[in-house]
């Protein structure tokens, strides 16, 4: 799985992907998500993921726990992820 954009991300449901709530990028995903004369569905997609259970599922308070459950999701998906740098 290669993921280069938003586009690929919010196409792909076997890795969890959340932010840290109620951040810019949180507010900026729940918007365009939920506004229902957006175009790109691209947003919609996002929002269900990241809304997943209430926010509660995959989002995190701060920066540095979404740091740490990065790390223990990329050992548990290590095996379908292919990173290029």
């Amino acid at each position: 799985m290669i993921i280069r954009s938003l586009q690929d991300l919010s196409r792909q449901t076997d890795i969890p992907y959340g932010t840290v709530l109620d951040s810019a990028v949180y507010e900026h995903v729940r918007v365009k998500g939920m506004n229902p004369f957006e175009k790109n569905n691209m947003y919609s997609k996002l929002w269900q993921m990241i809304n997943r259970s209430n926010g509660s599922e995959n989002n995190v308070q701060e920066s540095q726990a979404g740091i740490q459950k990065l790390g223990t999701t990329l050992q548990a998906h290590s095996e379908s992820i292919i990173m290029h740098i």
